[in-house]
């Protein structure tokens, strides 16, 4: 059986309707970083908490196949997880899970590693199940994996919004820069922002940041937006070994301020019209 009779079979299982709809104004903002260890998947959960505090129903996407961190956050044991979509067993629907601040959660896979390299039949299941969550969501928050794979770059061009989590340090800068290099390269139409994380002072971050940006717009002909600083600070480590969001766990500080602060920016942007059908197809086009 071929991918397009495969797609066929799958859509009618499924009776998602494929067609491009203008019903559907959301944002799908993915969260990204250059390299691991950058506090990428803790700022995708706090911001998704966030995003929910302010009114928006929030669905998070653990897609960093193969190294689920979501579930291991918060302690979660879920049943069912993205595999179950990729595979055909169950509907995106049904996987959900709800996490902290009312916000739901889409598992991703933990230590199967076949879903670390996505195939293209996979990737096509998935796109297909993407159109339901325009239904119940405003905005979708992606955890990808680090790094500039192909099934990362998937979810990154099909996004309206990109968060590039980097650190001060000269490696994190560094591969940085390589992820936005190579999305330039992939004719990404995505705003693109770049947060600093893990930054011993909010002046640190804002000078490494914005020479960040500047190389960028020298090399690059590209200007992504500093959307936001988070301190380093022990309250992050502490909420990990409790598995509680920072959120949750420490409401007051410095951190959860800064990215109730970096919610509220993100929150403030505009949606383009149609970004699910603009991702559904994107996905489509990029797999293809």
């Amino acid at each position: 059986m071929d991918q397009a009779q495969e797609l066929r079979i799958l859509t009618q299982k499924f009776s998602v309707d494929t067609s491009t709809s203008n019903d559907f104004n959301l944002k799908i903002t993915s969260v990204t970083g250059g390299k691991g260890g950058v506090g990428k998947s803790n700022i995708a959960l706090n911001l998704s908490i966030a995003l929910s505090e302010l009114g928006e129903r929030v669905c998070l996407m653990d897609a960093d196949f193969g190294l689920a961190n979501i579930d291991i956050l918060l302690g979660l044991k879920p049943k069912f997880n993205i595999a179950h979509v990729f595979s055909g067993q169950k509907k995106i629907s049904e996987i959900l899970v709800k996490g902290p601040g009312n916000i739901q959660i889409i598992p991703a896979s933990s230590g199967l590693k076949h879903l670390a390299d996505l195939s293209q039949e996979a990737l096509s299941m998935f796109a297909i199940q993407a159109k339901e969550l325009g239904r119940q969501f405003d905005h979708i928050i992606i955890d990808t994996s680090a790094g500039i794979a192909r099934n990362v770059l998937t979810f990154l061009l099909a996004s309206t919004h990109i968060i590039v989590v980097a650190t001060p340090e000269p490696t994190s800068i560094t591969d940085s820069y390589a992820l936005l290099k190579t999305l330039t390269l992939e004719n990404n139409d995505a705003k693109t922002m770049i947060l600093m994380n893990m930054c011993r002072k909010e002046d640190e971050g804002t000078i490494v940041g914005n020479r960040l940006i500047q190389i960028c717009k020298h090399f690059l002909n590209i200007t992504p937006e500093l959307i936001g600083i988070v301190n380093y600070n022990t309250e992050m480590s502490n909420s990990i070994r409790k598995q509680k969001a920072l959120l949750e766990a420490y409401p007051n500080s410095i951190a959860t301020l800064q990215i109730k602060t970096i919610a509220q920016r993100l929150k403030n942007l505009a949606p383009k019209t149609n970004d699910l059908g603009n991702f559904f197809n994107s996905l489509k086009a990029f797999i293809s």
